[in-house]
């Protein structure tokens, strides 16, 4: 079974880019949790477009279980300069996921204005299922399905 792990980008809001900060340690135990239960459920495949916060974590996640696990981690990017104004240490994190992935694509060549959203729909046609991670705030009203071509949707709140 295929799973995307997608965001709403909530967390950029904080300042949980930072190993040190408590947030990050939450999202990250949150999504190693979430990633082991779908792969005990039948998840063998991840997907994930490895944007800074928690889908470039999820890779980071699904890369190390690899280690250990039958388990594919597909990296789909919205574009080829995604990471390029990232800090060394986030753009390293990045480039040391893409080794560790199964398979690295990028749906556009250069950005465009709906490369993000385009690139969701594509991770979308692509998986069984959904995960998305939002907010507690924005949890009430994402309708299910949205944005991601009516797959099986999961909604993870997270409160800060």
């Amino acid at each position: 079974m295929r799973i995307a792990i997608a965001s709403t980008g909530f967390e950029n809001n904080y300042s949980c880019f930072k190993e040190s900060e408590p947030l990050y340690t939450v999202l990250k135990k949150k999504l190693l949790e979430v990633i082991w239960t779908s792969y005990k459920g039948g998840a063998d495949s991840f997907y994930v477009n490895c944007e800074k916060g928690i889908p470039l974590m999820a890779a980071e996640n699904v890369g190390a279980l690899k280690i250990y696990h039958d388990i594919e981690l597909n990296i789909i990017c919205p574009h080829e300069e995604q990471s390029a104004n990232w800090s060394e240490r986030t753009r390293e994190r990045y480039f040391n996921v893409h080794q560790k992935a199964d398979e690295v694509t990028f749906a556009f060549k250069g950005y465009k204005a709906s490369c993000y959203t385009d690139t969701d729909r594509i991770i979308a046609d692509e998986c069984d299922g959904v995960i998305l991670f939002c907010s507690e705030s924005e949890y009430s009203y994402i309708p299910k399905n949205a944005e991601f071509n009516n797959r099986p949707m999961q909604l993870i709140g997270v409160s800060r």
